[in-house]
């Protein structure tokens, strides 16, 4: 899934060929998404308490203290902006509930999982699962971005794709390098997510394009970071029926306009994500998950091209998951060399 273009995320080249993606915009995120901010050390203490976690400051700091906590909230995970705006350290009161993953945005910080340390900053994220304790230590303004995924909504997506429940629950490794690779690529999703979440909260219009930004988040996680059911999905790259196949295209066709999960895909199909994964890139050149968005771009184009009088291009886009028009209309043209009032127009 495309978010928005590496210009939109204001993305810089390094030297040397690394891409630095964190690091750069000295400012708060989110602020739509206000959940908290106070200057008051007592009002910021409470608050986090209240949330299962304490947060101590130096005593020649606490005058400018600068607790800012922006969030979006989705059903199975949240993406935030959180900034402490001196010095601090915030540790769990006993073991985390959810996955974590924080990356830094200019100041290192070091932290501490489940009796693990890991140094961290704009170059490295840092990765948590559950029933661990947790605690951070920040420099500077503290800014750092986190995405928040539920233990049930990683429990889900892993038994999809391994077509099994698993005996266990998933144990991620805790350091995401964020220059080359994955890491460098989930950055920027991050980054492309907050911009929308700023600007348009396309991501939340609908349950199709929510579904869609939780399953990819979540996929890539659990097919690209390393854990401990990484060799278990790599076991399951194998061959596919035709039959298999052809269930799993043809309840994507049934269920365009609903909100569809890997697991609804698979129990069809009969397979293990995984496999469903491995059979679309090798044949399609596409996740199972991009082949139903290209359906769906297909689908509104032909409504476009059927439309009745009054519809409109926004009615038309929102009804196949395509909560930003400008987005829409863009990806539109690229795929169909007009835009998709042109479609319209000539209905």
């Amino acid at each position: 899934m495309k978010f928005v273009d590496a210009v939109s995320c204001g993305l810089r080249e390094r030297q040397g060929g690394e891409k630095s993606v964190m690091g750069h915009a000295a400012k708060r995120y989110m602020d739509r998404q206000r959940i908290v901010r106070t200057h008051n050390i007592d009002a910021a203490q409470a608050f986090l308490h209240d949330k299962g976690f304490e947060l101590d400051v130096a005593r020649r700091d606490v005058g400018s203290i600068d607790m800012c906590i922006n969030c979006a909230v989705l059903p199975g995970l949240s993406v935030g902006y959180l900034q402490n705006g001196v010095p601090a350290v915030t540790r769990s009161l006993a073991g985390l509930a959810d996955y974590q993953v924080m990356l830094p945005i200019s100041d290192p910080m070091e932290a501490r999982i489940g009796g693990q340390d890991v140094l961290c900053g704009p170059e490295r994220a840092t990765v948590s699962s559950p029933r661990h304790d947790y605690r951070a230590k920040t420099c500077g303004l503290g800014a750092r971005f986190r995405i928040c995924i539920t233990e049930r909504a990683v429990g889900e997506q892993l038994a999809a794709l391994l077509g099994e429940v698993p005996a266990g629950p998933v144990e991620f490794a805790r350091a995401m390098e964020l220059t080359t690779g994955f890491g460098n690529q989930f950055a920027r999703y991050v980054l492309a997510a907050v911009h929308d979440f700023e600007h348009t909260n396309a991501i939340g219009t609908g349950a199709i394009a929510t579904t869609s930004f939780e399953q990819f988040i979540v996929c890539e996680l659990l097919l690209h970071h390393p854990h401990n059911y990484s060799e278990a999905l790599m076991r399951l790259e194998r061959t596919i029926a035709s039959r298999d196949v052809r269930r799993a295209v043809d309840y994507m066709h049934a269920n365009l306009d609903a909100p569809v999960t890997i697991a609804d895909i698979s129990l069809t199909a009969g397979v293990a994500g995984r496999t469903l994964f491995k059979h679309f890139r090798d044949t399609r050149g596409v996740s199972p998950m991009q082949y139903l968005r290209n359906l769906r771009f297909e689908k509104a184009r032909q409504e476009l091209l059927d439309a009745k009088g009054g519809m409109s291009v926004t009615e038309i886009a929102t009804r196949w998951g395509f909560g930003h028009l400008g987005r829409f209309a863009v990806e539109y043209r690229q795929r169909f060399g007009e835009s998709p009032s042109e479609t319209l127009r000539r209905r």
